[in-house]
């Protein structure tokens, strides 16, 4: 065979094998967002195995692909720092220190040796979390470096969108028919919502799907023949919920439409686009702002008539003595995690540590026990100390400043769709003040993706043309 046949033959076959494995990668992607919330939240350990499992058989695949392929990554900043708290997370773990553990507990009680110990109070959690954080940061890369077209950042958003509202609608009828069992196949020690045994867990969940599906209206991303089936879907969720009794998913909601309207204020003037509407940034935030008003009073006027008692829940401020036994001591929790974090200030006491460290320091000895702080923010000032708060504020900032800019430039659909992602990655960040939702598997994976597909807008909207591509 000529050798310049041989070549073409190779190129030929390699980028067949790219197509493939791309959509295999991008299936796994769109399935791990449809199946982690279904499956019971991936609040189970063995549901959380698997997936980490499969995540790290899809790197493999990645890993091939290149090899064979040869094609080079997409990269963005925000990948730093995340891998440096990875790395930090690692280092954590590792019996590099010598003498006592700062905790005074003895080092044979942890696994360690009693002459060598790690930053860690519980290596294993760590290990343990890191392997989750990984396998969560990986399934947002690959959602960063497939999603290079409108047509396949549709197929995502709209799995996210559709099994957010499906979820929601059973989490509705299950409260209107509740016989203590999830899917009425799974007996339940709470009243659970949705797929999520825990309330504010299902709230924390649906707030990305009403984000995203809130902001894409109010972002230019649906045309108006199918305005009226995405406010449905904004109202299915929102009113999952509120009937949840979260007051924690109730407050998010609240910061969503606020975020929603205000980000709307702040938008440039779109130019004209076949199917959408058009007319001065007054007139659109006016029109915005009246959208969300109805929508609003449709949730809290569905979930009035749904339940009741769930909504006055929800919106009644309790007295000081039922405070304490309904908000599950939180109080309690964030002074014990404070306490906690004053303990090593600068390394943390293990990133996943937090149930071991926890009881020496609540004052309620062996009558209060958990392995979350209610407070993502919290938790990591504990956990992983002064250094990874640092890399997370640092994350935090690299992603609010790119995404401003990305947010003024882009248009259409691709416009409207990183509308929606940041009204929902903003509502889940104030949840997060109040509970740990980002710590759930399913919860924390559909986080990621859409953080990345904000970065993977950032990268299109470069592309001549299709930032201002519509809906087909």
């Amino acid at each position: 065979m000529h050798p310049k046949t041989a070549a073409i033959e190779s190129r030929t076959s390699g980028s067949r094998f790219s197509v493939v494995t791309d959509k295999v990668l991008f299936v796994y992607v769109c399935g791990a967002v449809a199946l982690s919330p279904i499956l019971y939240g991936s609040t189970d350990t063995i549901i959380v195995l698997d997936f980490e499992f499969i995540s790290f058989l899809a790197l493999a695949v990645l890993a091939v692909r290149q090899v064979v392929t040869g094609d080079r990554l997409r990269f963005h900043v925000l990948f730093i720092p995340f891998a440096i708290f990875a790395l930090y997370v690692l280092i954590q773990t590792l019996p590099i220190f010598p003498g006592t553990n700062i905790s005074g507990i003895d080092a044979s009680l942890l696994g360690q040796t009693s002459a060598w110990h790690s930053i860690s109070l519980d290596p294993n959690s760590t290990r343990a979390s890191l392997i989750k954080l990984l396998s969560v940061g990986f399934c947002g890369f690959l959602a960063f470096n497939l999603i290079q077209s409108r047509e396949r950042l549709n197929v995502l958003v709209l799995v996210i969108i559709i099994v957010g509202a499906a979820l929601a609608l059973i989490a509705i009828i299950q409260d209107l028919t509740w016989d203590n069992k999830i899917y009425w196949l799974r007996e339940s020690p709470y009243k659970a919502l949705g797929p999520f045994v825990n309330k504010d867990h299902g709230a924390g969940y649906f707030e990305l799907p009403f984000g995203l599906a809130l902001g894409m209206l109010l972002g230019g991303a649906v045309r108006n023949d199918r305005k009226i089936i995405f406010a449905l879907f904004v109202l299915v969720t929102g009113t999952a919920i509120v009937i949840s009794r979260s007051r924690g998913g109730v407050v998010s909601l609240a910061g969503a439409v606020v975020i929603a309207v205000v980000l709307s204020s702040l938008k440039e003037t779109r130019k004209q686009i076949p199917g959408y509407a058009s007319g001065s940034s007054r007139l659109r935030v006016l029109k915005a702002a009246v959208g969300v008003v109805v929508l609003v009073v449709g949730i809290f006027g569905a979930a009035l008539w749904i339940n009741k008692d769930a909504l006055g829940y929800s919106l009644t401020t309790l007295s000081d003595q039922q405070t304490y036994q309904n908000l599950g001591s939180r109080g309690e929790i964030w002074r014990a995690t404070l306490e906690m974090s004053k303990q090593n200030p600068v390394a943390g006491l293990g990133f996943g540590a937090y149930g071991v460290s926890f009881p020496r320091f609540s004052r309620l000895k062996g009558n209060l026990v958990t392995d979350y702080a209610h407070n993502d923010y919290l938790q990591i000032l504990a956990d992983t100390g002064i250094i990874g708060s640092l890399i997370v504020l640092t994350g935090l900032i690299i992603f609010a400043t790119r995404n401003y800019r990305t947010f003024r430039k882009a248009r259409g659909y691709i416009g409207g769709v990183h509308f929606g992602a940041i009204v929902g990655i903003s509502a889940i960040l104030i949840h997060s003040l109040f509970d740990f939702n980002l710590q759930i598997y399913s919860t924390g994976l559909t986080f990621m993706v859409l953080v990345c597909v904000c970065c993977a807008i950032e990268k299109m909207i470069g592309q001549t043309g299709l930032d201002m591509a519509a809906v087909d």
